[in-house]
């Protein structure tokens, strides 16, 4: 009965088939794939949080301050001022201080002493911007910018979107501000806490597998090196996010999904695993670096006012100049930076020649004549095989 049942159904359903192909009806189906939960970066023992990156956020607080306080609107005029700024920036709050913090990984502390002395020149440029110390400070601050004089760029003192330059064009304020992000958020992402020499340590493992926490805390030594990378890339995060740039396109979320993952991975202590995952983030995370410099190099907002009005530039190719120093703490696969202190100093170097930005003829000339926007871009691209082309938007 059952056999003859399927039998008879079969050539009734190729005939309304049929009829539904030659009428070119098209069903739907009400079925919804179910919608698997997003990711989040929350892990727990015990019922609490075993997360904490405290530090990343009261670190940049610190930081942040400086940059928007005192060196963005010039305002390092006074004596209080300057020692006030310098405070926050040698002693810091919460425990952490700022100086204290600039290239400590291993990698880079023999360096340590050239990158704090290039932080401590932006901090002091920023200060004689700001009339410091001088009698009258705010005739010093209050002046238009012009070639070989520092001072705001804007359509007055007034304009909520000026900026304050040097004699060479460069806003002091955003090279520290992108520099920091290189010489501190960075290096502890990739120099430090990411380094493989924790991943592979014996003690540390065994205390992980053995579950011996952090002295009262909620995690173990080797989850927090995880928790502390994923904090400061929180810093990188909007800059790696595609914006318009193709080359981009998912490296945000393939870099968070690394870092979920080699959590994870940290769980069922499988350290290779996890290791796969730190090349991820490794891979992805250096790349931002030099496409976010080129794009504000030859970007189309830089060169519209290049070519109309050149100091309107100046802020966008001082935030290149920022990435360009922090090209020294990215990371090739071996684990060797793609440039060399000494290399990237030499591309600000031929960039600020002679009379720094105001050459406009120079910045506008083709890739093959030193210290022009294109022979910067591409020497900037050229380790990590990205080409110009492949920052179109």
């Amino acid at each position: 009965m059952q056999k003859r049942y399927l039998y008879f159904l079969l050539p009734f359903s190729l005939v309304l088939l049929s009829a539904c192909q030659q009428q070119e009806e098209t069903v739907e189906s009400a079925y919804e794939e179910a919608l698997l939960p997003k990711p989040a970066y929350k892990f727990s023992r015990n019922g609490y949080s075993s997360v904490d990156a405290l530090e990343c956020t009261f670190l940049k607080q610190i930081l942040d301050y400086l940059y928007s306080g005192f060196m963005k609107e010039a305002r390092i005029s006074l004596t209080e001022d300057y020692k006030d700024a310098f405070l926050r920036y040698n002693e810091g709050e919460f425990g952490l201080k700022p100086v204290e913090e600039v290239a400590r990984s291993p990698r880079h502390i023999s360096q340590r002493a050239t990158v704090l002395q290039d932080l401590q020149n932006l901090l002091q440029s920023s200060a004689t911007i700001s009339g410091y110390p001088l009698d009258d400070p705010y005739k010093h601050r209050n002046r238009k910018a012009k070639m070989g004089v520092s001072g705001f760029v804007g359509h007055d003192i007034g304009d909520d979107n000026k900026f304050f330059i040097d004699e060479t064009g460069k806003a002091p304020a955003e090279v520290f501000k992108y520099y920091i992000m290189g010489a501190i958020y960075l290096d502890k992402i990739l120099n430090e806490h990411l380094d493989e020499r924790h991943f592979t340590n014996a003690d540390l493992i065994r205390h992980h597998q053995n579950v011996n926490l952090v002295r009262g805390r909620n995690y173990t030594a080797l989850e927090h090196h995880l928790d502390l990378a994923y904090g400061y890339y929180q810093f990188w995060q909007p800059l790696s996010r595609a914006e318009g740039l193709p080359i981009l396109k998912n490296s945000d979320h393939k870099i968070f999904i690394a870092f979920v993952e080699a959590r994870t991975m940290l769980q069922y202590y499988r350290y290779d695993e996890a290791m796969t995952q730190i090349a991820v983030i490794r891979e992805e995370l250096s790349k931002v670096i030099p496409i976010r410099a080129m794009n504000l190099l030859m970007g189309v907002n830089t060169l519209a006012n290049i070519k109309e009005n050149p100091e309107y530039a100046f802020d966008f190719l001082s935030q290149a100049i920022g990435l360009i120093r922090c090209l020294p703490f990215t990371l090739r696969p071996d684990g060797s930076p793609y440039f060399t202190y000494e290399e990237a100093d030499k591309l600000v170097t031929d960039l600020l020649q002679d009379k720094g930005l105001w050459e406009t003829e120079r910045l506008l000339e083709t890739a093959e004549h030193a210290g022009s926007l294109r022979n910067i871009a591409t020497r900037v691209g050229k380790p990590f095989n990205i080409t110009l082309q492949d920052i179109k938007r």
